[in-house]
């Protein structure tokens, strides 16, 4: 028998039976598993804003990561839509770690609500600016500038 596997994110096993019903024994360590690594791609989102957040919001990151951890337990593997009239499915060949739109949002809106900056939790942006410095304005979402000119007419 191996050793229970520790809760080092924001859900337990018992939360996310709490919400969606018994896990069996024998998926227990990997259902925390999967409830900490959604956690960690939760901190890893909140970046310097994840202290704040948990600490104001720590219901709504375990709801949020049990809904996360459910949705990828309840759709089989490699299964990305299904359809029962004239019976479709659509197959998914990748598998990775992914927070969907909505819940990016969700973790957005969070971040603002604690007085973050939201638009710092970007990659990176690239704008174009014809002709000219850009303005003060303009330059505050901007990592980097590309002065074009309008080409040549030929």
């Amino acid at each position: 028998m191996t050793s229970p596997v520790p809760t080092t994110g924001y859900a337990t096993v018992a939360d996310y039976e709490a919400r969606y019903g018994d896990v069996p024994a024998a998926e227990e360590n990997s259902t925390q598993l999967q409830l900490n690594d959604t956690s960690d791609l939760v901190r890893i989102y909140l970046g310097p804003y994840e202290p704040r957040v948990a600490a104001a919001y720590p219901a709504t990151l375990t709801a949020l990561v049990c809904s996360r951890v459910h949705r990828g337990l309840s759709q089989p593997p490699g299964v990305r839509s299904e359809s029962i009239g004239s019976s479709s499915v659509s197959y998914d060949t990748t598998t990775v770690a992914w927070l969907t739109t909505d819940e990016m949002e969700l973790l957005n809106a969070l971040i603002a609500a604690i007085g973050g900056n939201v638009s710092s939790q970007v990659i990176g942006e690239i704008a174009v600016g014809w002709g000219g410095p850009p303005s003060v304005n303009e330059l505050a979402d901007v990592d980097v500038w590309v002065l074009a000119d309008r080409g040549r007419m030929w």
